[in-house]
């Protein structure tokens, strides 16, 4: 089983929204959290940088969530996600 890395998934999102195919992108949304739970995925280390503010700060939200359920740190970029607040 190969694991889809964090700079695989940032570039997934990147690309959806990009194209503004949110439906899909919608769906990533899940695919990355549950993935990331069950070890399939990685978490995403650096800031996507998918041109939208909601969405960066809605995948910072995730990561944030995904570290704290599997017990790893949680990257400097979504800690830092000034909507979050404490994470």
């Amino acid at each position: 089983m190969e694991t889809t890395t964090g700079a695989q998934a940032a570039s997934m999102f990147r690309d959806l929204i990009g194209r503004g195919d949110l439906a899909w992108a919608l769906r990533l949304l899940s695919e990355y959290t549950t993935g990331v739970v069950r070890g399939r995925w990685s978490l995403i280390e650096t800031p996507p940088g998918t041109g939208d503010t909601r969405w960066d700060t809605t995948l910072a939200a995730l990561t944030c969530w995904a570290a704290s359920v599997t017990s790893q740190a949680t990257p400097d970029w979504a800690a830092s996600a000034k909507a979050l607040g404490d994470c």
